[in-house]
């Protein structure tokens, strides 16, 4: 078989041997730069920025030679990049999709499952919130598949489906989280050592001063005064839950 485009010639196969002939067409397009750049452009779109910057696209492409195309060793050498490391533009340029911004949020809770849920009922709250944000992975019409550039996902429409569905869950509990006892199952004693958990857990540590403020005094309350050891702040902190998924560090993968 002649491939003119690459140059390249099959040998024919006859019989059952003939699927191995487009098993090697495979191999040479999977091995091909073209290849290569694209897939490491995608790498680079869906961790670092929407347009995909050529050094990291070419860190990407190295180490894929390096590693013969392992996963792992392409995505360190795209985290690790001294571009990346040293650039904050970068580290908070990216969108979470629906799907994440969900994520974080049970994560943020510890919050599990109620005793005998089935599957498909688990954080059903959050999974309309997603699905009325129009994020449906598994149902998109075309074979491409999901975009990995942000503009895909981040819209005013989406964004208020999200914090809808994820304040009224937080409100309602349906994700089923221990307010009453996140604190004290943390060893936190104070509304700063809630809020910096908080938004820790819930942002990856790359939080703002003013959010974090906002999120203490929304603990303190009126009366200034937060003691989830001695006292049910449970409320106060549902609250500090509510405000939190909506601060733009959450937002941000």
């Amino acid at each position: 078989k002649q491939i003119p485009f690459l140059n390249r010639t099959i040998q024919g196969r006859t019989g059952a041997a003939g699927v191995q002939e487009g098993e090697q067409l495979i191999g040479i397009l999977s091995d091909h730069p073209s290849t290569k750049n694209f897939v490491c452009g995608k790498l680079v779109q869906l961790l670092v920025a929407d347009v995909a910057p050529g050094y990291f696209v070419e860190a990407c492409v190295e180490a894929w030679n390096d590693s013969d195309g392992t996963t792992k060793e392409m995505v360190e050498a795209i985290l690790t990049h001294p571009n990346y490391i040293g650039n904050v533009e970068y580290q908070r340029s990216k969108a979470k999709t629906p799907f994440e911004f969900a994520v974080s949020l049970v994560r943020m809770l510890e919050a599990q499952p109620a005793a005998g849920t089935q599957f498909e009922n688990a954080f059903s709250s959050l999974r309309n919130a997603m699905n009325n944000a129009g994020f449906q992975p598994m149902l998109f019409p075309v074979p491409t598949g999901l975009p990995e550039v942000g503009v895909a996902w981040s819209s005013t429409g989406a964004y208020h489906a999200l914090y809808d569905g994820a304040t009224e869950s937080v409100r309602q509990n349906q994700l089923n989280a221990d307010f009453r006892n996140l604190a004290d199952d943390n060893g936190l004693e104070t509304a700063e050592e809630v809020a910096a958990f908080l938004l820790t857990v819930g942002t990856a540590d790359r939080f703002r001063q003013d959010e974090f403020d906002e999120v203490v005094a929304i603990l303190r309350g009126a009366d200034g005064i937060f003691e989830p050891l001695s006292s049910n702040e449970t409320e106060a902190i549902r609250k500090a839950v509510a405000a939190v998924v909506v601060m733009p560090s959450f937002i941000l993968q």
